[in-house]
């Protein structure tokens, strides 16, 4: 939730054992999370999506039903997939032929909280584009000990960090402000 980033995995259908071994593949990738926050969906709530989580020591919290807003980023993550996905779709093109496409589109694109792209804090730099010409990397500009380097990328990624944090607080105050501005006090 501090990275935005966006993993999208395509499954034909979303039963318990299907899902399960999508968030499998995701850790296999990313590394396995301390919790995972979902609704109170039957593939999340199932025996099997229980076992795996148990099995890998990850803890399972549930959001109340019916209360969208308790995953908000989540649901305005899931939205802005739809918005993107629609055109093509609309075109008669198979949605998960596009879907690493769009993703890449999303973890690149600058957030209006953090004021960076999820693949920037990540990575620390910003990303190449598929059709970019400008996929030469001037080696002489790498430093000669890489240790140096590598506290180089350090303090840049603390830099950012540091500054998400900034700028997601500043966020969250005017969002609170603005919906302070509509209820009526008791």
């Amino acid at each position: 939730m501090f990275r935005k980033y966006v993993y999208n995995v395509p499954i034909p259908n979303c039963d318990a054992l299907t899902v399960s071994y999508a968030l499998f593949d995701m850790f296999c990738q990313f590394g396995v999370c301390d919790t995972i926050i979902s609704d109170n969906g039957s593939e999340f709530i199932s025996n099997c999506s229980k076992e795996v989580c148990k099995l890998l020591e990850i803890r399972q919290n549930f959001t109340p039903s019916m209360i969208h807003h308790c995953l908000g980023a989540c649901e305005r993550t899931h939205r802005t997939l739809a918005e993107r996905l629609t055109p093509y779709i609309q075109k008669g093109t198979q949605w998960d032929n596009v879907l690493p496409a769009v993703t890449f589109s999303m973890n690149a694109s600058i957030n209006s909280s953090t004021k960076y792209s999820p693949y920037e804090i990540i990575y620390g730099t910003r990303p190449k584009f598929p059709l970019c010409l400008s996929h030469q990397t001037d080696f002489s500009t790498l430093p000669d000990d890489y240790r140096d380097y590598v506290e180089k990328q350090a303090k840049k990624l603390d830099i950012i960090r540091e500054e998400i944090r900034t700028n997601a607080q500043r966020s969250g105050e005017l969002m609170m402000d603005r919906y302070n501005k509509k209820t009526n006090p008791l």
